[in-house]
């Protein structure tokens, strides 16, 4: 129970700093500020999941190694979206929408195939929701990449495709996602955008 209350809370002050970093309006409008908000969170869930790997030392290495088989396939994550960055101007004089708050369920069936589904608030300011599957066979340590595509609902059309790459570090509970989609309409724009994770 101690070590679940510690997550919780790790999890609640790293939400807690992302919506603070979401608030400075402006200042999350480039690159170089994403690129910065995403080590913070990264180096924050490091550091939450070095606690609970030396929480779990004493148990035997047989044990913990087949309970990260198991809770590899079936596992649940919450992620949080939290801010993207487009790469070209909105049309008619207007500013698309960089601070895109909102909640997705992720599922895992296998090390490398999950499906997510949730919502958020939208680029062009409006409230989306979205179902895609995501396949990463690239792995490097912690750090796993591939491509995703499913649906997207709530832009210039009533359902649009959503599609693009990803790269995920994914810790022992947490995990940080960027995924980057191109253009795909005359009136849409490439961009990135910033997802941190929570493995239930």
């Amino acid at each position: 129970m101690a070590a679940l209350r510690t997550r919780a809370k790790d999890v609640t002050d790293l939400s807690a700093c992302v919506c603070e970093a979401m608030q400075g309006g402006t200042a999350m409008k480039s690159l170089k500020t994403l690129a910065g908000l995403t080590i913070v969170i990264a180096c924050s869930a490091v550091q939450a999941d070095e606690a609970n790997q030396s929480a779990e030392t004493t148990q035997p290495v047989e044990v913990n190694q087949s309970a990260q088989v198991s809770q590899a396939a079936g596992a649940w994550h919450i992620n949080l979206h939290t801010v993207s960055h487009h790469f070209s101007e909105r049309k008619r004089g207007k500013t698309w929408n960089e601070e895109n708050l909102g909640l997705g369920i992720r599922r895992e069936f296998s090390s490398n195939f999950s499906v997510q589904a949730g919502f958020y608030r939208n680029s062009i300011d409006r409230w989306s929701t979205y179902a895609i599957g995501e396949y990463t066979p690239l792995t490097f340590g912690n750090l796993h990449s591939g491509v995703y595509a499913g649906l997207r609902t709530n832009y210039t059309r009533p359902v649009m495709a959503a599609a693009g790459a990803l790269v995920r570090w994914q810790g022992e509970r947490y995990s940080v996602t960027v995924r980057a989609a191109p253009k795909i309409c005359g009136q849409c724009s490439a961009f990135i955008a910033l997802e941190f994770g929570w493995k239930l």
